[in-house]
Parts: structure tokens; C-alpha cells; sequence
């Protein structure tokens, strides 16, 4: 008996992770000690709250809800953030080089300081975005939504509006 309810309690776990989309042991280790290298946190659900110098390096985040959460001065090397709603995120001074933020909803988000060194913007949407003193060396642009968009030299862009 005691076998058969491990065993459904092993199912559920992996019905629950691939219905969700992440792994919920990953998402209790990343709040719980700011620290969750390449982990799979696809589709989470993680609105407003504070992950301050955060190392989420390699970790995949696509589709994820991170509206209002503060990851500044937090290390997303290559993670992967790509249709991830990161509106009015706070990313000031952190390291998101090589990271894939594709089709990532970046609208009034904060990059201030931060590294996006040939990271992916393909389709992001930028607006209102703040980039200022950011750095964007290999970063293809053309594809971003820049409307009312603070670039790194303090420019502002209204390609899109």
C-alpha cells in the first residue's frame, strides 16, 4: 500500500510539473535562497516579488509572469526569458548577457547599468522601456518595439509608436 502511494505521489508530481510548466522545487529553492542555477521555471507565476541579486544563470523562464519583480543586480547569463512578461520589471545593474528575451513583454521595465551583451530582443516589446548607460553591444534591435524607449546614450525612441 505504502508503495502504491509513493508511486501516485511520484505521478502527480510529474503531472502537476509538465501541466505547470516548471518545476515548483526550483521555484522554492529560487525564494528561498535567491540561487537557482539552470533551473526550469517555465510558466511560473512569480508577480512583484523581490529576487535582489538573484543568480538564475542558464535558467529557462520563458513564458513566465514577472511583472514588478526586482532582479536588480541579479545574474541571468543565458537564461532563457524569451515571451516572458517582464512589465515594469526592475533589471538595473545585472548581467543578462547572452540571455534570450524574444517576444519578451519588456514595457516600462528598468535595464539601467545592466549588461545585455548579445542578448536576443527579437519581437520584445521595449516600450517606455529605461536602457540608460546600458550596455547592448551585439544586440539586433530591428525587430523591438521601441516607442517612448530611453537608449543607453539617453536618447529617446519613438520608432514604433
Amino acid at each position: 500500500m505504502r508503495l502504491l502511494f509513493l508511486s501516485l505521489t511520484a505521478l502527480l508530481s510529474l503531472f502537476l510539473t509538465s501541466v505547470n510548466g516548471f518545476n515548483p522545487e526550483d521555484l522554492e529553492r529560487l525564494k528561498g535562497s535567491g540561487e537557482c542555477i539552470k533551473c526550469d521555471l517555465t510558466k511560473a507565476e512569480m508577480i512583484g516579488i523581490k529576487l535582489v541579486g538573484a543568480n538564475l544563470g542558464s535558467s529557462n523562464l520563458s513564458g513566465s509572469s514577472l511583472e514588478g519583480v526586482d532582479l536588480s543586480g541579479s545574474d541571468l547569463v543565458g537564461t532563457n526569458l524569451s515571451d516572458a512578461n517582464l512589465t515594469a520589471s526592475f533589471l538595473g545593474a545585472s548581467d543578462l548577457t547572452g540571455a534570450n528575451l524574444s517576444g519578451a513583454n519588456l514595457t516600462a521595465a528598468y535595464f539601467g547599468l545592466s549588461d545585455l551583451t548579445s542578448a536576443n530582443l527579437n519581437g520584445a516589446n521595449l516600450t517606455a522601456a529605461y536602457m540608460k548607460e546600458a550596455t547592448l553591444d551585439f544586440v539586433d534591435l530591428t525587430t523591438a518595439v521601441l516607442c517612448n524607449t530611453v537608449m543607453p546614450n539617453g536618447d529617446t525612441i519613438n520608432r514604433d509608436c
